[in-house]
């Protein structure tokens, strides 16, 4: 059987950090800022003295804000150059998870991945499920008898509805307030991706998730 390794890829959070977002937001004010303004324990993942110059100077209304509301969010460039390094180590293919992906079609995310600098290939896009979790395991029941599998989650919000299901192929420690993807999962991914992934295994998992919640409903009338 055909070894396919696969990012299961979400935008928010992982490639659109804070920092990206204050860049584009210093650009368009004409504030200069260094990588070290990124550094500080701020909610904002932002240096506040700058955060307070580009306010004040939005302020005035002499300079038009910056459009980088939802997709116009900018990818992080540090973030896209250690997901690209990490889809070379790997072999990599990538399907995408994130609310991007609605709407658009596997080609279309695509062109935005290629057009952002990401490198590799989009082969698939989840459907809609009650969790991701379940999404990322219907993409995978598809495939189960074509490849060996070999997969990283890469989510922010993971632990939210993704962890219960695919903890162990989950990378962690990827916010939106500490720039996104970081150097050190490069490594963390080889090791991810490493591990023995049995489909049959997870969908038994969850089917006995499903029952015992059913059995709960039906205790607790």
């Amino acid at each position: 059987m055909v070894r396919k390794n696969i990012i299961f890829l979400d935008i928010d959070g992982v490639l659109c950090t804070f920092r990206s977002l204050w860049k584009g937001w210093a650009k368009a004010m004409g504030v200069t800022v260094e990588e070290s303004d990124f550094l500080f324990d701020n909610p904002n993942g932002f240096n506040p003295v700058k955060m307070k110059e580009i306010d004040d100077i939005y302020a005035t209304g002499k300079i038009a804000p910056p459009n980088l509301s939802l997709y116009k969010w900018p990818f992080d460039e540090y973030c896209v150059q250690y997901l690209n390094q990490i889809i070379k180590d790997n072999d990599a293919d990538m399907v995408i998870i994130s609310s991007w992906r609605v709407g658009r079609t596997k080609e279309e995310l695509q062109t935005l991945l290629t057009e952002r600098g990401v490198i590799g290939n989009v082969i698939g896009r989840t459907g809609r499920k009650d969790t991701r979790a379940l999404e990322i395991l219907e993409w995978l029941e598809l495939i189960k008898d074509k490849y060996d599998v070999g997969m990283c989650i890469i989510d922010d919000e993971s632990l939210y509805d993704i962890a219960y299901l695919f903890d162990e192929f989950c990378l962690y420690y990827v916010s939106i307030r500490t720039n996104g993807l970081k150097e050190k999962h490069i490594e963390e991914s080889k090791q991810i991706f490493n591990k023995s992934l049995d489909i049959d295994d997870i969908i038994s998992k969850s089917n006995s998730i499903v029952n015992h919640r059913e059995t709960m409903k039906t205790f607790n009338k």
